[in-house]
């Protein structure tokens, strides 16, 4: 089990950690978004709730940003014969989610699942709205040796 396993962060209650990489991304709709997320993350879903003892909303809140961001040791896993890369992120400084990539070949693409429906959580934000974010390192979300 990870550190963060039943930790009120992961959960979206305060108080969120501090620190991380600071950006502000766009709210991207379904057709502008590549690949299938909610394919993905169904895959990985369970993995999230047997780690961590939570439950993810299945699909994604997809941000688009001015320039690619840098992952900080980034926790990797194997899932379905794919390499996959997670950073917890906190969204407005009100919303925690965990962002993940497949690959890099989007590097302008932030996709981020949380526990709550975040699009709703954060006001029930339209396509092209503005997201301030932090994405904090991968090593949060390392299980215990």
């Amino acid at each position: 089990m990870s550190p963060l396993a039943g930790h009120p962060f992961l959960l979206g209650f305060p108080p969120l950690p501090q620190g991380g990489t600071s950006f502000v991304g766009t709210i991207l709709g379904p057709p502008e978004t590549p690949g299938t997320a909610r394919a993905w993350t169904d895959g990985f879903l369970p993995i999230f709730s047997h780690l961590y003892g939570v439950t993810l909303e299945p699909g994604s809140l997809n941000l688009r940003l001015p320039s690619p961001v840098e992952w900080e040791d980034p926790y990797e896993l194997d899932i379905e014969g794919r390499h996959w890369e997670f950073c917890p992120v906190v969204l407005e400084e009100r919303q925690v989610g965990v962002a993940y990539r497949m690959d890099r070949r989007f590097p302008n693409l932030i996709e981020i699942v949380s526990v709550v429906d975040l699009r709703r959580a954060l006001g029930g934000l339209p396509d092209g709205a503005r997201v301030a974010a932090r994405l904090l390192p991968g090593w949060d979300l390392r299980p215990a040796a």
